[in-house]
């Protein structure tokens, strides 16, 4: 189960789980999401910390998020 990497003792593969995890909507995640949130304050270097971004992932869930962040859809659906 890919959400247990929340548990990795690298802050890099915490912070880019929460995120990847956020962008799935993925709900059965939500509990290990809930706990990093006040516990997680490692910073990734060019970002924020991983409980900043488990909250962030925490909200594209509770929204059922379907549109992308980024405006006009990430990186990667916007190449031809």
């Amino acid at each position: 189960m890919y959400y247990l990497r929340l548990r990795d003792p690298s802050k890099d593969v915490r912070f880019w789980c929460a995120f990847a995890l956020g962008e799935m909507a993925e709900k059965r995640a939500d509990p290990a999401l809930k706990l990093l949130v006040p516990n997680d304050r490692r910073i990734v270097k060019g970002f924020h910390s991983v409980g900043k971004e488990a909250a962030d992932a925490l909200e594209c869930i509770e929204t059922e998020k379907v549109a992308h962040r980024r405006k006009n859809g990430c990186v990667f659906c916007i190449r031809e």
